[in-house]
């Protein structure tokens, strides 16, 4: 996974959104390393030798705006929805008005600033 973030942190797509963890991406190191830290949702830090699913379009997964798996590390399973269909689903299950995010999920600088 982090593997995965160091492409996304390193990419040219201006807008790119995560869920569930917070990626801290310190500008000042050496490319392939900048990604200082991964913070999970229960507080706990990346493990960068376990295993953990993900939820990402087909598209993206198969390389759509060059951010699809660097390697052939990642198995997939079609889950067989529309991410269209599974974005209404999410959005109904939320109290209304349904209200943004406001924690930051990429924190990008120098040592993460």
């Amino acid at each position: 996974m982090r593997r995965y973030f160091e492409m996304l942190s390193g990419s040219r797509v201006s807008s790119i959104f995560i869920s569930g963890a917070v990626v801290t991406v310190d500008t000042t190191r050496p490319v392939g390393s900048r990604v200082s830290a991964v913070t999970l949702p229960n507080g706990r830090e990346l493990d960068d030798g376990a295993m953990y699913t993900i939820v990402i379009t087909d598209f993206l997964a198969t390389g759509g705006l060059g951010l699809g798996f660097p390697d052939s590390s990642a198995v997939t399973n079609d889950l067989s929805i529309l991410d269209l269909d599974a974005s209404i689903a999410y959005l109904r299950s939320l109290p209304s008005p349904v209200r943004a995010p406001r924690e930051r999920r990429w924190l990008v600088g120098p040592r993460g600033s």
